[in-house]
C-alpha cells in the first residue's frame, strides 16, 4: 500500500512552489537492492551502485533498464549523469574514466595516467564533453580533452585554503566548476579554472543542482540555496533521514537512497 504524507511546509521547494502551501507527499515506488549510491537525470531515470559495483539503470517504477558492470576497476568515486546521453565513471585507483551511453554500453574512456597527471581523485564531465579533473599531487584543477591533453588548469588551490584542500564532488553547471570541499564550502570556478567564489557550506555530504537552485544534504538535513540571492532555507521531507540515508531531488520526487538496503521514490504534489 502506498504511503500518504502531507503538511503544511513553511519551506518548500521552489519549482514546486513559492510562500507556505500544502504539498501531499506519496510514495509510488520502492527500488530493493544492497545499493551504496544512486544519481537520477534529467529524464527521471535511476542509476544505481551496488556492492559489487554494478551499476544499474531503473525508470521511475522501479524497472531495471540496462546493466553495466566492471570488476576490473574497483569501486567508481564519480558517477555523473548530468548527460543522460554520456554517463561517466571514474575510477581513481586505476586513473580512468569511462563513459558509456543511454544503454550502459561504454561509448569511450579517458586514460589519465601521464605525467601531466599524477593524482587524479575527482572528475566531472564538462559541458562541452571533456573532463574536469582535480590533481591532487600539484593541487590544480585540470580541463582534459579526448586525447589526453590539458586545455585548461587552474592555480595551485592551496593559496585559496588554511590546509590543502580535499574535493570529493565536482560537477559543471551553468559555464562554472562547482567543488565540494568538505572542510571549507563549494567553491566554484569559471571554465577557465580560475577561482570564482566560496560558498561557505561545509561538511556537505553531497550537492546538486535544480534549476537555479543548489540542494545540498548536511547531516540529517536537506537545504535548498538559491543561487541569486544566495539565501539558504532548509526542505521540509515526508520521512526522517540518518547518516546511511541520501536524498536526491528531481522535478516533482524526492529519492531516498537507505544504504546497503533501496530506494524509495515520493511524488510531491501541489493542493
Amino acid at each position: 500500500m502506498r504511503d500518504l504524507f502531507t503538511g503544511l511546509l513553511l519551506i518548500c521547494l521552489l519549482p514546486f512552489s513559492g510562500g507556505q502551501t500544502l504539498q501531499t507527499f506519496q510514495k509510488t515506488a520502492t527500488i530493493e537492492g544492497a545499493f551504496v549510491d544512486f544519481a537520477v537525470d534529467d529524464l527521471l531515470h535511476l542509476y544505481t551502485l551496488d556492492q559489487s559495483n554494478e551499476l544499474i539503470k531503473f525508470d521511475l517504477e522501479g524497472k531495471a533498464l540496462f546493466r553495466y558492470s566492471n570488476n576490473k576497476m574497483g569501486k567508481p568515486a564519480t558517477m555523473d549523469v548530468s548527460n543522460p546521453l554520456n554517463i561517466l565513471l571514474f575510477y581513481p585507483d586505476y586513473m580512468t574514466a569511462i563513459t558509456l551511453n543511454r544503454t550502459l554500453s561504454e561509448s569511450g574512456r579517458f586514460d589519465l595516467f601521464g605525467p601531466r597527471l599524477l593524482e587524479v581523485t575527482a572528475a566531472c564531465l564538462s559541458i562541452e564533453n571533456n573532463l574536469w579533473v582535480f590533481d591532487a599531487s600539484n593541487f590544480q584543477l585540470k580541463l582534459i580533452d579526448g586525447r589526453g591533453q590539458v586545455i585548461e588548469k587552474s592555480d595551485d588551490l592551496r593559496l585559496y585554503f588554511n590546509a590543502p584542500p580535499v574535493i570529493t564532488q565536482m560537477e559543471a553547471h551553468k559555464g562554472y566548476l562547482y567543488a565540494n570541499v568538505p572542510e571549507s564550502g563549494i567553491v566554484i570556478f569559471d571554465n577557465f579554472a580560475q577561482f570564482d567564489k566560496e560558498l561557505p557550506f561545509p561538511h556537505l555530504i553531497h550537492f546538486q543542482f535544480l534549476q537555479n537552485n543548489l540542494i545540498f544534504q548536511r547531516e540529517n538535513n536537506l537545504f535548498q540555496l538559491d543561487l541569486n540571492g544566495l539565501r539558504e532555507n532548509p526542505v521540509k521531507l515526508p520521512r526522517e533521514i540518518n547518516e546511511n540515508t541520501l536524498v536526491k531531488v528531481k522535478n516533482n520526487y524526492l529519492f531516498f537512497l537507505e544504504k546497503g538496503k533501496g530506494i524509495e521514490i515520493w511524488k510531491i504534489t501541489k493542493e
